[in-house]
C-alpha cells in the first residue's frame, strides 16, 4: 500500500463524514475556495504533495502541511480533536514493547556461564580426522 493510500484510509478511519469531505486531486491544477483564495497545483516541474485543510468560514484561510504524512495529527488539530495515525499510535506501543524488554534484561553470573557453555556447543565446529 503506498503511502498515499494508508494516508487517506487513516484518515476515513479516523474522521466521520460528518467532520469534513476528503477530496483527493492527482493532477496539476488549481484550487479556488469559496473565500476567493487558491492553491496553485500546477506542477511548474514539482511534484506538489500536501495535506490542505480549510473550515469552510470564509473568513479564514486554508491551512497547508507540506508532505501527506501524518495527515490525521494535522486534521485533528485544525477540528480541535486528539486523533492519531494507527502508526504513529503502533510505533509509541513497540517502542514501550522494546523499552519493557529491554529492562527484563538482568544476566547473572550463573546465566552468563551457562549462556557461554551453550554457545561453546552449539558454535565450535567439530573435526574429525580421517
Amino acid at each position: 500500500m503506498s503511502q498515499e493510500d494508508q494516508e487517506e484510509n487513516e484518515l476515513r478511519k479516523n474522521f466521520k463524514k460528518t467532520y469534513f469531505q476528503l477530496k483527493k486531486i492527482v493532477r496539476y491544477t488549481y484550487l479556488l475556495f469559496e473565500n476567493g483564495e487558491y492553491l496553485d497545483l500546477s506542477g511548474k516541474g514539482n511534484t506538489f504533495q500536501a495535506t490542505a485543510f480549510w473550515s469552510g468560514d470564509l473568513k479564514k484561510s486554508a491551512v497547508v502541511q507540506e508532505g501527506k504524512k501524518n495527515a490525521t495529527e494535522f486534521v485533528a488539530a485544525q477540528l480541535g480533536l486528539k486523533k492519531q495515525s494507527s502508526y504513529v499510535t503502533n510505533t509509541t506501543n513497540y517502542k514501550k514493547e522494546i523499552a519493557e524488554l529491554l529492562s527484563k534484561d538482568n544476566f547473572t553470573d550463573k546465566s552468563k556461564l551457562v549462556m557461554n557453555a551453550f554457545l561453546q556447543i552449539g558454535s565450535v565446529p567439530e573435526m574429525a580426522l580421517i
